[in-house]
């Protein structure tokens, strides 16, 4: 029970616990309690590039800020929400699966969430919407942002071949890539598209109108102009190192291994008059309105609400079940894990194999599988399938097929043309075009089995395994299968096809947790 704090007379006053203090043990004990997306915020923040690092500073400015808010806790009724439990366990089901599953970007997406629904749930509305933004800006910390990256370089080659010829640069695009005279390349990478100044910079506006106070046409006025300025900064980047590449002919630092670090100093340029301008456009808030963020505490303003034994009841059980479930789960379920290999079948007719011969150009790569199995099929009429076959007993977190490490092309000379997903096919797969360094092409399909289940996306037959893990840890393998292509790929498709049908179903069988006529 919540007691009020004018009940229990003078003594019971000296040892009330304030709300802000409050506030900070609910975000701590669920942070402990969700611990699996706190320990992953920190590996991202750790081990990736300057963006994710400043994830750090991000999350000291939502402390900041939650400190910033404290005397408007205390002006707050302790009213809890139960109801708010239904989308908190649902977000931490998805979250936690998501965990088991190794997706990261869709874990942590939903951290600031169980957060922010947890504070609603167990103090009420008036503690959630004064945290509402610390919370909230914690988005600014977290992967996802990089999905906007190819659209952002798309844009940015686009500006390059527009303004360019403008500025008096005679370079043409091909694609990507920027071609000057005397042979001199550049190629607008990933790197190139500004997502990470992009981030920070809504992360400062987005700032700014909360320090202002502001009104919420003044925040989205705030937040156009910010997209506009990273988006458009990016561009002078690109071109200013387009222009210091031309004029030195590749022999200034700036335009062969510098790029990022003149990046970061264009936009802080670019930030600081940012910064000034919103300054001066600042709408002064008038005397009086500091309102309950920086006012006196109202007397008798911190009314607690009682709330019974079921509501509690209620509560609990929403903050507990998901973590209950999937770390019991978690113990039960991996114990039991398979740990047996597989081997290739026997080919059936018209196929002979498996055989010992592989192109070593081709290697495919998959970090922390348990099994790593290469051989070359050939039909009657002399066309070859070479297959890569990689098996995990149970995924885990730096071991898994979705790991952005991972590569059906390996890293021997082979880069990729055209990507695309079979339609209608009896086995779905992948199916990737590759080009080797002399130019010649190849067809990959790719096939992924998460406890006999087959699938041809990567990211939906990792949720299928975070939401299977829960009742039973499946044996989970990818099959990579490649076919040289002649003038065209329509051969090898139909070679693959054959291949397939012939010997998938044996292919299959061959996992350790196969049900037998599969």
């Amino acid at each position: 029970m919540l007691n009020s704090p004018t009940s229990g007379g003078p003594h019971a006053e000296r040892f009330r616990v304030s709300n802000a203090v409050r506030v900070a043990a609910v975000l701590l004990g669920v942070g402990a309690l969700y611990w699996p997306d706190m320990a992953a915020l920190g590996r991202y923040w750790g081990v990736h590039d300057a963006n994710a690092q400043s994830g750090v500073l991000i999350a000291a400015l939502a402390v900041f800020l939650l400190f910033r808010a404290r005397r408007r806790f205390e002006q707050i009724s302790i009213e809890p929400v139960p109801w708010a439990c239904l989308p908190l366990l649902a977000c931490a089901l998805v979250s936690l699966i998501s965990w088991r599953a190794g997706i990261l970007t869709l874990q942590l997406f939903f951290l600031p969430a169980i957060l922010w629904l947890a504070l609603l749930a167990l103090l009420g509305w008036g503690a959630a919407r004064p945290a509402g933004f610390a919370i909230g800006f914690l988005y600014f910390a977290l992967p996802g942002w990089g999905l906007l990256g190819p659209a952002l370089q798309r844009l940015t080659a686009w500006a390059v071949g527009m303004i360019g010829p403008i500025l008096g640069l005679p370079l043409a695009m091909s694609g990507m890539t920027v071609r000057l005279p005397e042979g001199m390349l550049f190629v607008v990478a990933p790197e190139c598209s500004g997502v990470d100044f992009l981030t920070v910079g809504l992360a400062v506006a987005a700032l700014q109108g909360e320090l202002e106070r502001a009104a919420l046409r003044r925040r989205a006025r705030l937040i156009g102009g910010m997209i506009l300025l990273a988006v458009v900064s990016n561009w002078l980047r690109v071109l200013l190192i387009v222009e210091i590449g031309y004029r030195s002919h590749m022999r200034n630092a700036l335009a062969t291994r510098d790029h990022l670090a003149l990046g970061w100093i264009v936009f802080a340029c670019a930030l600081l008059l940012f910064v000034w301008m919103a300054g001066r456009t600042a709408v002064p808030v008038a005397q009086g309105a500091a309102g309950p963020i920086d006012g006196a505490v109202a007397p008798g303003a911190a009314q607690q609400m009682q709330l019974s034994w079921r509501g509690y009841g209620v509560i609990s059980l929403g903050l507990l079940a998901a973590p209950a479930l999937v770390y019991g789960s978690l113990i039960s379920t991996d114990a039991g894990a398979s740990g047996a290999a597989f081997a290739l079948p026997p080919a059936r007719a018209p196929w002979r194999g498996p055989l010992s011969s592989v192109d070593p150009l081709w290697r495919p790569r998959f970090i922390g599988a348990h099994t790593e199995l290469r051989a070359v099929y050939e039909s009657t009429d002399g066309r070859a399938v070479e297959v890569a076959a990689f098996g995990f007993p149970r995924q885990t977190q730096g071991a898994h097929i979705l790991d952005e490490r991972n590569s059906v092309l390996g890293e021997q000379g082979l880069s990729l043309e055209s990507i695309a997903l079979a339609s209608g096919a009896a086995i779905p797969h992948s199916e990737v075009i590759a080009l080797d360094s002399r130019g010649r092409r190849s067809l990959i399909w790719s096939v992924i089995d998460i406890g006999g289940h087959l699938f041809a996306v990567s990211v939906s037959s990792q949720l299928w395994y975070g939401a299977r893990s829960l009742i039973g840890t499946p044996y989970s393998a990818l099959f990579a299968l490649r076919s040289q292509c002649d003038v065209s790929c329509d051969a090898a498709r139909a070679a693959l096809a054959n291949f397939l049908n012939a010997n998938g179903a044996a292919l299959i069988a061959s996992l350790p947790d196969a049900k037998p006529g599969v």
